[in-house]
């Protein structure tokens, strides 16, 4: 995340880059390296690496002269390019705070990806949310009554059950338990017994509580998808290509050799 620098200037090669206020973190810790650790980038100017994928890689909003930033159109790509020996302002765009409608400017795939992780996250949180009643039963004396104190934190809400008891069970064989063989034992007498769980009964409730989950999951995937393309759409009209001044021919005839 950007951290405030006082403005300064860095030359890599031939262009002059002006420090901002948006510095990487990751700068900040290469030039305490590089000052406090003996031969930390001696082959290398890492402070000018560092300026040049500040301000020539990452992605940049130009300044509007005001003190903001106006988004980045194509057609300024070129001059962009040009800032370290032009002087052009810009700042690197926020990671916290730049809307989805920006994103645009570095083509549809990418705008349309971080807009479906957004409503992924959505997606799974209200998930999340319908299983709450789940996760506060598991997480109660009702399911376990030995109490959830000896699990840790991210499965006190699970069905995993810690309220066990030794029975008998004469018809049990090992093979049985083959899948978890510490539950199985023979006394001396060789009555076989297996460890078996104390905890309530998964109820009905919980049941239609998963296909509610499942149903919600299916309707909001196959939205996602209708949502996907209509973004694509969008997204398409707004930006000018080389498609969009592209003609195709088929089938054109053999002596059609002029270009104009």
């Amino acid at each position: 995340s950007p951290i405030s620098q006082s403005h300064k200037k860095v030359t890599h090669q031939d262009e002059t880059f002006d420090e901002g206020p948006d510095m990487l973190r990751g700068r900040k810790i290469a030039r305490f390296f590089n000052k406090h650790i003996p031969g930390y980038g001696a082959n290398a100017s890492i402070d000018a690496a560092w300026a040049y994928f500040e301000n020539i890689t990452l992605p940049r909003q130009k300044q509007d002269g005001q003190g903001g930033y106006t988004k980045i159109e194509r057609r300024e790509t070129v001059a962009l390019l040009e800032r370290g020996k032009g002087g052009i302002k810009t700042g690197l765009y926020p990671a916290w705070t730049t809307p989805m409608s920006e994103f645009r400017n570095f083509g549809i795939g990418v705008a349309v990806y971080f807009e479906t992780m957004r409503a992924l996250a959505v997606i799974c949180l209200v998930a999340g949310l319908l299983y709450l009643p789940s996760i506060m039963y598991y997480d109660s004396t009702s399911y376990d009554e030995t109490g959830r104190s000896s699990i840790g934190w991210q499965l006190r809400g699970s069905l995993m059950c810690h309220d066990t008891k030794w029975v008998p069970c004469p018809t049990c064989t090992l093979d049985d338990w083959a899948y978890s063989p510490s539950r199985y034992a023979i006394a001396e007498n060789n009555l076989v017994f297996v460890l078996a769980n104390e905890c309530a009964d998964i109820r009905l409730r919980e049941g239609l509580q998963h296909l509610v989950v499942i149903l919600f999951l299916a309707i909001a995937i196959f939205a996602l998808g209708f949502h996907q393309k209509k973004l694509e759409l969008q997204y398409d009209e707004a930006i000018l290509s080389a498609s969009d001044y592209s003609i195709k021919v088929d089938d054109p005839p053999l002596d059609a050799t002029d270009p104009d």
